[in-house]
């Protein structure tokens, strides 16, 4: 097996999942997948982990206080929705990001975990105080 032969089958079976024929990757190696109309999950295959990338905003210029604290008690080792963190990536985008181990899950579970991770998305967002459809495409330039 290769190094992500693992992640490719759970892949292969997300696709059945979802109904579809195939999940195919992005130059960047990422699979992008829709969470409604308004979140993206992208999805990058490693040996025996999914790297699972959710943009969220840009980081805003002026954070209030008092959103930002709510924004990162998410992070906190017993959050829900831990092992996902909210983060800052180089370009200054908010994003959900973490790291889901391949052994034992089924297309049928990461479907759920996406949709999970597409309604805590928007309830992130919300929190940041930005409308979805902006924070989608600022975060996706």
């Amino acid at each position: 097996m290769t190094d992500t032969a693992l992640a490719q089958t759970l892949i292969a079976d997300l696709a059945r999942a979802l109904g579809v024929g195939a999940l195919p990757a992005a130059n960047d190696g990422g699979i992008a997948l829709a969470a409604g109309d308004d979140v993206t999950v992208r999805l990058y295959p490693l040996a025996t982990d999914l790297m699972v990338v959710v943009p969220l905003a840009p980081l805003p210029a002026h954070p209030d206080p008092a959103r930002m604290t709510r924004v990162l008690a998410s992070n906190h080792c017993d959050a829900p929705l831990a092992p996902f963190v909210v983060a800052a990536d180089a370009q200054a985008n908010l994003l959900l990001w973490g790291r889901v181990p391949l052994a034992g899950m089924t297309g049928e579970q990461l479907a759920g975990l996406i949709d999970r991770l597409g309604a805590e998305a928007r309830r992130l967002r919300e929190e940041i105080g930005v409308d979805d459809a902006d924070a989608e495409a600022d975060a996706e330039a």
